[in-house]
């Protein structure tokens, strides 16, 4: 729960189910390309996150399943920052 920042690593492919739920002092997230799914409420609860860092391109992380990745009612992310540019995410 005192989790203030995540580096996923460019050899990490899936992001668990609530892997940081509830880590309401996230502020810093940079996944790597290589991440081809973000589990069911990953980031539900983080509060102070705001934006992802994200290494690949936006068609990349457009092509990541999310199921459910940050339930947009418990979810301060409003963007992700990619290499070719940025993600305005609907709240």
């Amino acid at each position: 729960s005192r989790l203030t920042s995540v580096e996923i690593g460019n050899s990490v492919t899936t992001i668990g189910r609530c892997a940081f739920y509830k880590c309401e002092h996230l502020t810093s997230v940079e996944i790597g390309n290589s991440v081809t799914t973000i589990g069911e409420k990953a980031f539900s609860y983080c509060s102070s996150l705001s934006t992802i860092n994200y290494r690949g391109t936006k068609a990349q992380w457009n092509s990541i399943s999310k199921n459910n990745w940050r339930e947009n009612a418990y979810s301060c992310i409003s963007k992700v920052v990619c290499s070719d540019g940025i993600i305005e995410l609907n709240r």
